[in-house]
Order: C-alpha cells, then structure tokens, then sequence
C-alpha cells in the first residue's frame, strides 16, 4: 500500500441507502439519485419542485455525471487496486477530481 492517502475511495464497510420523498408540498416527486459501486459514485440531484421539467433536469444532471465518471472507469479501478505507481497518485487523483468537478459543472448547465 502506498504512503499517499486514498482519500477519494469509498470503503468497503460502507452501507448506504437511497430514497427520495416527495414532500409535503408537491404532488409528485422531481429528485433524482444514482449510486454506482464500480465507480464508487454517489449522485444526488434536487429535482427543483415547481420549476419546469424539475425531474428530467434532475435526470438529466445525474446521467452527465455518470456518462463522465464512467469514462474514467479504468483509472479508478487501478487507483482502487494500488496499481499507480506512486509517483503518479497525485496526478491520478487529480485527474479524477477535476473530472467530477467538470461533470458537475456540465450537469449543472
């Protein structure tokens, strides 16, 4: 195991569940949630009752995500694996970060 810290991975102990409630003003809901063990990826999108289309945009923002975590599959799993070299983690850590960021940034507008 390498000296520099896996701060990005999720463990393995963790358990999590996913829901969404419609609330007690709306009638129906708008919120979107995607969670991706692969990846590690968790994705929550407020669907934004009230304004229009609220649960395609909380759709919509929740796929760009995805789409673009998904094309980083291969360095995750080897970031997940121990299998960066150690001079290389922080630019493969990096990487992955800004790639969330952006995708967030895209999902966004």
């Amino acid at each position: 195991m390498r000296g520099e810290s896996k701060s990005i991975i999720i463990q393995e102990n963790v358990k999590y569940v996913a829901k969404t409630d419609v609330g007690m003003v709306r009638d129906h809901n708008e919120d979107n949630f995607l969670v991706d063990q692969t990846l590690h990826l968790f994705v929550v999108a407020d669907g934004m009752g009230g304004h229009a289309a609220g649960e395609v945009a909380s759709a919509m923002a929740v796929q760009t995500v995805h789409e673009a975590m998904s094309q980083h599959n291969l360095l995750i799993e080897r970031f997940n694996r121990d299998e960066i070299p150690e001079d290389e983690v922080r630019a493969a850590r990096a990487q992955i970060l800004d790639s969330l960021v952006d995708s967030v940034k895209r999902a966004s507008r």
